[in-house]
């Protein structure tokens, strides 16, 4: 995907309003993003998009050049769509799959067998020293450890 589709793909995925279902029905009608982008209120008849949305996808969105100036400042940085080939597979089938992952490191590795650790924010002494070590031994024993960056 050339940076502009990328730049598309960005804003309007993360524009409020626009989830993974409404972007699934634009994918699957084949419509081009920046057209998408240049005039929401006319999308296919089954797409309606509220008043809210449509004026969200016009104003003007910084979070894609963020994101893209995030890619470009290291070579272990991966911006993988729902399109992509590197898109795990087992994302695919769940009821609403992200339409943008963002990966640091290895790619491949999305499509091995992962473990997800989840936490919090704000973890106790308790989880400090244990979750580390306990991740560790996993990965040493092959397990993918997949984080949501909490």
């Amino acid at each position: 995907m050339n940076t502009n589709d990328l730049r598309d793909w960005l804003q309007l995925s993360q524009t409020p309003g626009v989830g993974p279902q409404t972007f699934l029905k634009i994918l699957y009608l084949n419509l081009p993003l920046q057209k998408v982008l240049e005039n929401p209120a006319r999308l296919a008849p089954n797409i309606r998009l509220p008043a809210k949305t449509i004026e969200a996808i016009q104003q003007s969105n910084q979070k894609d050049a963020l994101a893209i100036q995030w890619l470009e400042s290291s070579s272990k940085h991966h911006i993988i769509t729902f399109q992509d080939d590197a898109y795990p597979e087992q994302l695919r089938h769940i009821p609403r799959p992200p339409m943008t992952l963002y990966a640091i490191g290895d790619i491949n590795l999305l499509s091995s067998m992962q473990l997800a650790i989840v936490g919090t924010r704000k973890y106790s002494t308790y989880c400090e020293h244990n979750a580390k070590p306990f991740a560790k031994a996993l990965a040493e024993e092959g397990y993918t450890i997949t984080s949501g960056l909490a």
